[in-house]
């Protein structure tokens, strides 16, 4: 009989440990979902800003790359309009094989 005893609390003292246990790994997956969420969120952030710096930097590139075209072609236009010519010949050439 009490062998019987002690096997009934053993089952019970087994299934609340099953209980915590569970109780403990459902709280490690939701403390895991936040974490997970806040690293893909500040991943997310500094991707963002990244982009937008490289956009900033890449429209300055582009005005001063522009500046620069325009300064030559206003101090030599000759050689300007030969040089696009010459790349307008050479792309009609291609296109059209």
């Amino acid at each position: 009989m009490s062998a019987s005893l002690n096997a009934e609390s053993d089952f019970i003292v087994l299934a609340e440990d099953l209980a915590m246990l569970k109780r403990d790994v459902a709280g490690l997956i939701e403390h895991m979902k936040g974490s997970a969420t806040n690293t893909v969120r500040n991943a997310a952030g500094q991707m963002r800003r990244s982009a937008q710096r490289l956009r900033t930097e890449a429209g300055a590139e582009g005005e001063r790359s522009a500046d620069a075209v325009s300064l030559f072609v206003e101090a030599r236009p000759f050689v300007a309009l030969m040089i696009a010519g010459g790349i307008g010949y050479l792309g009609a050439r291609v296109l059209r094989r």
